[in-house]
């Protein structure tokens, strides 16, 4: 049975932006995850260890940026993919989008989504 696993929102903080002035300062990123993977194991068994661990994700993410500098969006967001595709090879498809909130004084947002 395949499903789709999301997370939305979760807050990264890391040093990121190609201007001079942005790689001397942490801001706070946004990450959304849609991964496609098969829970049938999971779903009969309703043992974690049969599932993906959205905890342990979230975590692999926050600590995969943290005291890291990106210029670009971009990087990121090719960089969280190569992270996720190593650690959790049961994914069979997925999407990930970096938004930094703020980055325009007139945009709500700026986002970068990845898929693979």
């Amino acid at each position: 049975m395949n499903a789709k696993l999301s997370i939305q929102g979760l807050k990264l903080t890391t040093t990121i932006g190609a201007y001079p002035w942005e790689q001397h300062i942490e801001q706070t990123i946004l990450v959304d995850v849609d991964l496609w993977l098969d829970i049938t194991k999971a779903a009969e068994s309703d043992d974690l260890t049969h599932a993906l661990d959205y905890a342990a994700l979230a975590q692999l993410l926050q600590e995969t940026v943290k005291g890291q500098k990106y210029k670009l969006l971009e990087a990121l967001a090719a960089f969280l993919n190569k992270q996720i595709i190593k650690y959790y090879p049961q994914i069979t498809a997925g999407k990930l989008t970096v938004h930094k909130p703020g980055a325009l004084v007139n945009a709500k947002d700026v986002a970068v989504e990845v898929s693979w």
